[in-house]
């Protein structure tokens, strides 16, 4: 990742947007994402996007999101399909 090697500097990003969080999940980059919300300011506003809600998304959106607003459109019990 480039902040680790120095190259980008994320000390005044506000505004984060995380699409398609439940493939990047299935992807195995929660690691990657928790590492940049770190180095971002503590202020930021998140816009955390999913196209399913399966439970490890659900604790990751309660890990990095302050005060969320929820939209829902469709069921909350849909999977994500197999790769």
């Amino acid at each position: 990742i480039l902040q680790m090697d120095g190259v980008l500097n994320l000390d005044r990003v506000t505004f984060v947007v995380l699409d398609e969080a439940d493939r990047m999940l299935d992807m195995g980059f929660e690691p990657q994402i928790t590492q940049v919300l770190s180095q971002v300011r503590p202020d930021r506003q998140v816009v955390f996007f999913s196209a399913t809600w399966p439970r490890d998304i659900q604790n990751l959106a309660r890990r990095i999101l302050k005060s969320p607003i929820t939209i829902q459109i469709g069921s909350t019990d849909l999977k994500p399909s197999p790769t």
